[in-house]
């Protein structure tokens, strides 16, 4: 999923419309419970952490043969740090709590992959 995001077979238009459908899916589930602002933010946080670990796992494939032993890092935190986030959430409404908090992960993610490919106004 991260290659096709990533790649330049995904648009611009396709980036938009799959952050706005994720809006959506976050803003349905805010009226049944919302998420608290602390969860928010460490969803965010996560979602920045793949986009970072993706870059540093690209760096370091061009550089080193490191990557190996680095790979099952890269993909376990994430993992790892969403279990524990949807760990600590509250027993009420957990279903629509923890899809807002995917949707965050996933707009930390589309955010900076969208600011990073963004096209300069001026060189």
């Amino acid at each position: 999923m991260l290659d096709f995001w990533y790649s330049e077979r995904c648009t611009r238009q396709t980036k938009l419309i799959v952050s706005i459908i994720t809006c959506a899916i976050i803003y349905y589930c805010s009226s049944f419970e919302k998420l608290s602002p602390i969860f928010t933010l460490f969803s965010l946080m996560i979602g920045v952490s793949i986009h970072v670990l993706r870059k540093i796992s690209i760096k370091l494939a061009t550089t080193s043969s490191s990557l190996s032993r680095f790979k099952l890092l890269f993909f376990v935190f994430p993992i790892f740090a969403f279990l524990c986030l949807v760990f600590f959430l509250p027993n009420t409404h957990k279903l629509f709590t923890a899809i807002q908090a995917l949707g965050f992960v996933a707009l930390g993610l589309f955010v900076l992959s969208i600011y990073e490919s963004r096209q300069k106004r001026f060189e």
